[in-house]
């Protein structure tokens, strides 16, 4: 476990089993907004060949207390955050958090993927619509 801050750490393989669990529990439940783009396991294969990485903080400093999962990824210098479920609904917290991990992986902007709701919380923070994605069934 690598330990960034009081309250926030990055996951290793090794200290995965320290919060296994949870965290699969955490990833299912964030997976169900995810328009079925991938899954809880996708993200812990990808967690292992080190595609991404995953992030936790912890409710008042405790390590025992999970109150958000954070999946991330790096392109070029942008922080792209896949993922973010959790209790914590402190969204300038998960801001600092964010911002804090774009510094810690040397990146220069940070990209979220979520609803809309996302981009009213973080606008304040300079947030803007980069893109939409258009999603259709085969017919």
């Amino acid at each position: 476990m690598s330990n960034y801050g009081k309250d926030f750490i990055r996951l290793t393989p090794a200290s995965l089993a320290d919060h296994h669990d949870l965290i699969l529990s955490m990833l299912a439940e964030g997976c169900k907004y995810t328009n079925e783009e991938f899954n809880e396991r996708d993200i812990l294969g990808w967690f292992f060949e080190g595609e991404v990485k995953l992030w936790l903080t912890f409710v008042d400093q405790d390590p025992t207390q999970v109150s958000q999962i954070t999946v991330t990824k790096i392109a070029g210098q942008e922080l792209n955050v896949l993922m973010w479920c959790g209790t914590a609904h402190d969204w300038d917290l998960v801001w600092e958090h964010i911002n804090e991990v774009a510094k810690i992986e040397d990146c220069k902007k940070i990209s979220i993927r979520g609803r809309r709701g996302f981009l009213r919380r973080f606008k304040k923070h300079g947030a803007k619509e980069k893109y939409a994605i258009i999603q259709m069934e085969v017919k």
